[in-house]
């Protein structure tokens, strides 16, 4: 009787497509990574552009540019002034959060040695303390 001789090239084949896809994995996860550290620093470095706006600063102009990230709102005024507003909130308004409130085209003002922003749209005044949660709802469970 002839025995059968072992296919060893179909382990081979087997192999190497598993070497293969594995090399895929890496090289794909490789791409991602440095895509997305490349994208966060192009964006961190874009943050640094736009300061604080300091207690005692008047601010005026019209919103050419916002977009948010981390909850602090970044925003180009008219002037191409690119100020950075902390995380706020006005629960008196359906969209309580500034950095989701404030849209291209608002006009912001905050006075000098004033901590409160007015936000004028149409012919609407909207108000935002900065860095603080104001009309916040009483809650069901407070001991009040």
């Amino acid at each position: 009787m002839l025995e059968k001789e072992p296919k060893y090239g179909s382990k081979k084949k087997k192999i190497s497509s598993t070497i293969l896809i594995v090399c895929i994995i890496i090289i794909a996860l490789f791409l991602f990574f440095f895509l997305s550290t490349k994208f966060l620093s192009i964006t961190q470095k874009e943050n640094y552009e736009y300061r604080w706006v300091a207690k005692n600063e008047h601010i005026y102009g019209k919103v050419l540019r916002v977009y948010q990230d981390k909850g602090v709102t970044f925003v180009t005024l008219s002037d191409s002034l690119k100020i950075c507003l902390p995380y706020s909130e006005n629960y008196g308004y359906k969209s309580p959060y500034l950095n989701f409130f404030i849209e291209k085209g608002d006009l912001l003002e905050k006075k000098s040695n004033n901590d409160t922003l007015i936000i004028y749209r149409e012919s609407n005044q909207y108000f935002f303390v900065l860095g603080k949660f104001i009309n916040q709802p009483k809650s069901s469970h407070s001991n009040e």
